[in-house]
């Protein structure tokens, strides 16, 4: 069995089983990851609240023309700024921290799993495939786990200070708005299927486009785009028709 075909059976996609075993990593951090939690909550709050310094700037100082107060006005304005500022930096000091550490952790124990592994599996495994693995798929599950997640919950709680900032603003227009977005959503997700599938049928014309010269060239001359056709013809791994 070689490589690609083992990497096909061993990466059966999205498995929530194998998250959740992941979960010992995060009690490692819990510190952090309180921490991050905390951040997080004061920086959406405070970046979602400018529309209302906005709307305050407007009926008070705008509408009346008069710059009576505006001093306090910008320097509690400017304050959120640089709070805002402050802590997204230790946000991401944060992360790059629970990044690394989580990785350390990850590493050591594949390293202490591949060696209860039997002789058989290193004689048909290479050392570099194995050390390839170890060090590209920690990775990406760790910046899954530090940066994807926070990226989540960041936007959600965006989604969630912005529709109470706009409700204390203006509740019908908020109401409308919140009735719009799922609908714009579920157009938007229905177009991009329809140009991805029509992409992929494109791809595959041009494919049997240059199936007729593909043995004529050369892949190390050719350009990226021409390369990666020809490259995917004369290994017959032809993307599926969506």
């Amino acid at each position: 069995m070689n490589h690609n075909e083992e990497d096909k059976k061993t990466t059966p996609g999205l498995s929530l089983k194998v998250w959740l075993r992941l979960t010992k990593y995060f009690k490692l951090q819990k510190k952090e990851l309180i921490w991050a939690g905390i951040v997080i909550v004061l920086v959406t709050g405070l970046f979602s609240a400018f529309p209302l310094f906005t709307r305050y700037a407007i009926d008070n100082f705008v509408v009346p023309a008069t710059t009576e107060g505006i001093v306090p006005f910008a320097l509690l304005y400017i304050s959120f700024i640089l709070i805002g500022g402050v802590c997204i930096i230790f946000w991401c000091k944060l992360l790059m921290t629970m990044e690394m550490r989580i990785g350390k952790f990850i590493r050591r124990d594949c390293f202490v799993h591949l060696q209860k592994l039997q002789i058989s599996y290193h004689n048909v495994n290479s050392v570099g495939y194995l050390i390839g693995r170890v060090m590209s798929d920690t990775e990406r599950i760790c910046g899954m786990i530090s940066w994807g997640f926070s990226f989540i919950i960041e936007a959600s709680l965006i989604i969630v200070f912005s529709v109470t900032f706009m409700l204390i603003l203006n509740p019908m227009l908020a109401l409308v708005l919140i009735i719009i977005i799922p609908v714009a959503g579920l157009i938007a997700w229905i177009f991009q299927r329809k140009i991805l599938r029509e992409s992929g049928r494109g791809l595959i014309a041009t494919i049997f486009a240059l199936m007729p010269v593909h043995d004529q060239y050369n892949l190390d001359t050719l350009p990226p785009p021409q390369h990666t056709l020809l490259a995917l013809l004369r290994n017959r791994d032809l993307p599926p028709i969506f």
